[in-house]
């Protein structure tokens, strides 16, 4: 006992154990804060407010600007492209000239035409001629043959030659047919050098320029596209999923990248029957039609659309982070409500509507469960680790 009561009155003694029962309080105390439970309790009287208001139930997507009406001005002349009398952005009128293209081997394969078909008509004038005179001879050999100054195979030699002759003359009027076919099948080629433009509209795109050789031998070479600029739709990209609630006439809105901050009203106009697969994911395109044409709607702008599904104009909104991830309504769910004494008190409500963002529950339903506006609903702790998480 002198032994240990003497180290413990030494100093070097005596702070080494005042250090040891310093460092088991701390870790009293670090075990207490990492005690089941104790975070849980405090994360739990998190809340969230539920606001009265409406609520839209909406699907997202997105869409190109293109005309419904546009022409693909192309040549039906093979030939060089003498010239384009419009340029890119320019109106144009059906029936206008836009475009001219060199007739001149066009030109020269008439006039070779033409003149096959003169050279077949006179070799068919010529054949008559022949036709007539092996006529009369067939005549005077049969009036010879009846008084026995002729034999019969004489006769026999005047017929068939006679209907040769026929024969032959048949053969150069099909000719001559099909000739004057040729040729006026040439003269339409030839109005054909003077491209006109087949609707109202304007000139979006010019594909081919002065100078260059169009071929339509094979297929029809394009010179320039024109499209009425009134008739823009929104050609969506709707996911199998969401399309199924899409039907013609179905409000929408949109916005544009450059006019965030705007809203633009459209309805949806046609729901197109062949789908798209896009990475293993299938799409259809849905036709939205604008309220009213903008000057601001181009060809190929893409445009954010929301297809407005339901509207609920009386609800009291919670948002989606405080409740269950796969809600659908209709659905029971019990709640914990932050009341005057500051504690959680469980209430069930029906829910009417979920979008993305946030859930409703309609006001007559609100009100029999005894909630208001601004009411403080109280999180789980699951729905507190994900918005920790985000």
């Amino acid at each position: 006992m002198t032994r240990f009561a003497a180290a413990l009155r030494s100093p070097r003694t005596w702070w080494a154990a005042a250090s040891g029962v310093l460092a088991l309080g701390f870790l009293a105390l670090d075990l207490d804060a990492l005690r089941p439970g104790r975070s849980e309790r405090a994360d739990a009287l998190r809340t969230v407010n539920a606001a009265r208001g409406s609520l839209e139930v909406t699907a997202a997507a997105t869409g190109t600007f293109q005309p419904l009406i546009f022409v693909d001005v192309g040549a039906q002349l093979s030939g060089q492209l003498k010239s384009v009398s419009v340029n890119a952005g320019d109106a144009v009128r059906r029936g206008q000239l836009v475009a001219e293209i060199d007739d001149a081997t066009a030109r020269a394969r008439l006039a070779q035409n033409e003149a096959s078909l003169a050279s077949v008509r006179a070799q068919a004038a010529a054949k008559h001629a022949q036709i007539e005179l092996a006529r009369v001879q067939r005549d005077r050999n049969l009036r010879l043959v009846e008084y026995g100054f002729l034999s019969v195979a004489t006769l026999d030699i005047a017929e068939a030659t006679l209907a040769g002759l026929d024969a032959e003359a048949d053969s150069l009027l099909a000719q001559a047919s099909s000739l004057t076919a040729v040729i006026e099948q040439a003269r339409a080629e030839l109005r054909y050098a003077k491209v006109r433009a087949p609707i109202d509209g304007t000139v979006v795109a010019l594909l081919a320029r002065p100078g260059q050789a169009l071929n339509a031998a094979q297929q029809v070479p394009t010179i320039l596209r024109i499209a009425d600029l009134e008739s823009m739709v929104l050609i969506a990209q709707v996911s199998e999923a969401d399309v199924v609630h899409v039907r013609p006439g179905m409000e929408a809105r949109f916005n544009l990248l450059g006019v965030a901050d705007r809203n633009f009203a459209g309805r949806v106009r046609q729901v197109l029957p062949w789908p798209n697969v896009i990475n293993g994911v299938v799409f259809y395109d849905v036709l939205v039609e604008p309220a009213k044409p903008e000057d601001l709607f181009r060809i190929g702008m893409t445009a954010q659309i929301y297809f407005l599904f339901a509207r609920h104009e009386c609800v009291l909104k919670i948002p989606r982070v405080a409740l269950p991830a796969d809600l659908k309504p209709p659905r029971r769910l019990r709640l914990a409500v932050l009341g005057p004494d500051r504690k959680p008190h469980p209430t069930e409500i029906e829910i009417t509507a979920v979008n993305d963002t946030e859930v409703g529950i309609s006001c007559a339903a609100a009100e029999r469960a005894g909630l208001a506006d601004g009411a403080e609903i109280v999180m789980p702790a699951s729905a507190t680790e994900k918005s920790k998480k985000r």
